[in-house]
């Protein structure tokens, strides 16, 4: 009888191993994703909606997709004929301020929330309030970025959003002055800047980007309209024609720190 229970214990513990062996990975649940269709939700922002439509006719090419509502996004997500992606906007917990817009793409009915739909990628926009108008410009490049972190979580790999690495020495790099924290004065201008690495208005930093020059990287700051202490700063250098994150940096906003490009980053970029 002792014999027959330590069998059964032992086959006990076998199925209880089988089962704990038998955990969906993230990979698994996501294998259908190139086989459905992506809802893009817009955001309800006139400006917004087009040059979102636009990026993703340019960039967007591992799904079919389809435009929508976040209206008909509400209705839809419980539906497990798609997948989405949906403009986030944050807001700060205690002031009830807006922070910044984020671009997510999530698997339909797979939460009662978005908050709690499984998350495949996403990716910083610009401002949640009072865009700056540069995100129209740089949307197509984003959506791109999006996409092969899109491409790198279907591969089971981490999907958080990455730079190349190092800076390519014979890359000109164009700043927007908007871009530039309160660190960056005329002392440092003197001694970070030259001919490869230059400082433009908004309208010629964006006209490069626009254009594809080749060999030139972009710079793209994402902060709050009214940052508060505590709030993150997304900084970006991306390549004009190929669309390639070089430069990915975030850090939270303080006295000493305020929005825009560091002291330390531009440091780090000017001596590649």
């Amino acid at each position: 009888m002792k014999r027959i229970l330590t069998i059964l214990a032992g086959l006990a513990v076998s199925v209880s191993l089988m089962a704990q062996a038998q955990i969906i990975t993230k990979k698994e649940k996501l294998s259908d994703f190139t086989l459905k269709t992506l809802k893009v939700a817009l955001p309800g922002n006139e400006i917004l909606d087009a040059a979102l439509r636009d990026a993703v006719k340019i960039s967007w090419q591992i799904t079919p997709y389809e435009f929508c509502t976040l209206e008909e996004f509400e209705k839809l997500k419980k539906s497990k004929d798609y997948y989405f992606m949906v403009p986030v906007k944050s807001v700060y917990k205690k002031t009830k301020l807006p922070g910044i817009m984020m671009l997510t793409v999530v698997k339909g009915a797979t939460g009662e929330k978005l908050d709690d739909m499984l998350e495949v990628a996403t990716i910083p926009v610009c401002p949640a309030e009072n865009p700056t108008g540069r995100e129209a410009a740089f949307l197509p490049a984003l959506v791109d970025i999006l996409q092969n972190n899109v491409s790198k979580s279907l591969d089971g790999k981490s999907p958080g959003v990455s730079a190349r690495g190092r800076i390519p020495a014979e890359s000109r790099v164009i700043f927007c002055s908007d871009d530039l924290s309160a660190q960056i004065g005329e002392k440092e201008s003197h001694s970070f800047f030259s001919s490869n690495s230059l400082v433009v208005d908004a309208d010629t930093a964006d006209e490069a980007f626009t254009n594809g020059i080749p060999g030139t990287l972009v710079s793209y700051t994402i902060a709050p309209a009214q940052p508060e202490k505590g709030a993150l700063c997304f900084k970006m250098l991306i390549d004009a024609r190929t669309h390639e994150l070089y430069y990915y940096k975030k850090h939270k906003i303080s006295k000493s720190a305020g929005a825009g490009f560091l002291k330390s980053d531009v440091r780090h970029i000017c001596r590649r």
